[in-house]
């Protein structure tokens, strides 16, 4: 049998598990168990047949196994959700997520110095518990050898006043020895009766840390599923993010592309018409002026009207480009905005979500070790609560065997051989 084992700290499914498992559990322990679970629930425990095994507080994955994200995708297609309207509910979905995530995060750090504590509280109530043990084990030790003496003694005497042969100082000293027998026990179940609340105490707090470890488990087991879910949220974040950018960054080109050339287009007839403006207003201007009297002077008008109708061409034509160019980047901006802010929002998640997802497999290796480095100090524990429990037992069978015995029932012969004289008298 697995000494050392405080069964009050596993639950009924634990119990059962450990029997499966070849750990020999005390029959009434194991029956208990059985009696606070169903029989479905008994059958439905199962567990690996090992040497080693051993019972530890494992991350159960609790996250579905279902991709929750694509899913909900999915599920927003169905009902005729638009590209925009999809990114928008990822894009909070993942904002919402972060902030969750990060918190988690921020808690569970603390668990690595709070397993830290735990761990050494429980190693100084192992330690306490194995020095009250000893002292137990001493009273007990130092008592029943006072008692074995005194008892066989006893044993001898009574032996002879069962027999009838013990005198009546044998007598008087038997009962002084049943006396002693019974002090001796009793003074010693009384300094064992002060341990019992010290084991008690022990007991408590062992099953606190106990609780502690579980409670760390159970959280950080929960912020690992959470972040697992979280990565994929922000991976399907990101691709439906993706999918509206580049949706819009393609509609913004097509447009730009068309902008630039209409407005090419017309800036360079608009250019034409300013620059053919600009040059009949020269000629006349000169005309009046008289300068267009020689070939030379009409030259020189001639060779500035055509570079006034150069340029007026070109910036008309650059100028139409450009104004196209602004107008056609105004379609797709708004697609790509919120794009973008879906891209980055799940960019956030993932690397918050992925460092938690770190931190929290750390933790829960860490506190797995803790779990069975503290069931050492547990099973001291509970050995000093079986110290106690069998040594007030120990006591009180002793001093139920010092019974003195009482001697036989003896006959007045001379009674006897009155009524057998009588018997012999005729009768008259």
């Amino acid at each position: 049998m697995v000494q050392g084992i405080n069964w009050n700290n596993y639950s009924a499914n634990q119990i059962v598990e450990l029997k499966n498992q070849g750990v020999e559990v005390p029959e009434k322990v194991y029956k208990n168990a059985q009696a606070q679970i169903s029989e479905t629930d008994a059958q439905e425990v199962k567990a690996e047949s090992k040497d080693d095994a051993k019972v530890s507080y494992n991350i159960e994955n609790t996250a579905d196994q279902k991709n929750e994200a694509k899913e909900l995708r999915a599920q927003m297609e169905q009902e005729g959700a638009d590209l925009e309207e999809i990114v928008e509910k990822f894009t909070e979905k993942s904002n919402a997520a972060t902030q969750d995530i990060t918190a988690a995060m921020q808690e569970i750090q603390g668990f690595v110095s709070y397993i830290s504590e735990n761990q050494t509280i429980a190693e100084a109530l192992g330690s306490v518990a194995n020095d009250e043990a000893a002292v137990v084990m001493q009273v007990v030790a130092d008592a029943e050898n006072e008692i074995q003496q005194k008892q066989d003694e006893l044993d001898f005497l009574n032996e002879k006043i069962e027999d009838g042969t013990a005198t009546e100082s044998e007598q008087n000293k038997a009962e002084h020895l049943g006396a002693d027998i019974n002090k001796t026990a009793g003074k010693a179940q009384a300094a064992i009766s002060e341990k019992t609340s010290v084991a008690a105490n022990l007991n408590t707090q062992m099953v606190a840390v106990n609780d502690n470890l579980k409670e760390v488990a159970n959280k950080t087991g929960k912020a690992l599923n959470d972040a697992k879910d979280a990565i994929e949220v922000a991976n399907e974040t990101k691709d439906v993010s993706k999918e509206l950018y580049d949706k819009g960054a393609k509609k913004q080109k097509l447009a730009m592309a068309i902008a630039s050339i209409v407005g090419g287009v017309g800036g360079f007839f608009a250019g034409k018409a300013v620059s053919n403006k600009l040059n009949n207003d020269m000629y006349a201007n000169r005309y009046n002026q008289g300068k267009l009297s020689s070939p030379a002077e009409m030259a020189d008008a001639n060779k500035t009207a055509k570079t006034t109708r150069l340029i007026g061409k070109g910036g008309g034509a650059l100028a139409g480009a450009g104004l196209g160019l602004a107008i056609g980047s105004m379609f797709g901006a708004s697609e790509m905005k919120k794009g973008q802010a879906g891209i980055d929002a799940a960019s956030t998640l993932n690397e918050v979500s992925t460092k938690t997802k770190a931190v929290a497999e750390k933790i829960a290796e860490q506190n797995n070790i803790t779990i069975s480095e503290v069931s050492v100090s547990d099973a001291q524990v509970a050995d000093f609560d079986a110290e106690v429990s069998e040594g007030d037992k120990s006591m009180s069978d002793n001093a139920e065997k010092a019974v003195v015995a009482e001697a036989p029932e003896t006959v007045d012969k001379s009674i006897e051989e009155d009524e057998d004289t009588k018997k012999k008298q005729p009768v008259a």
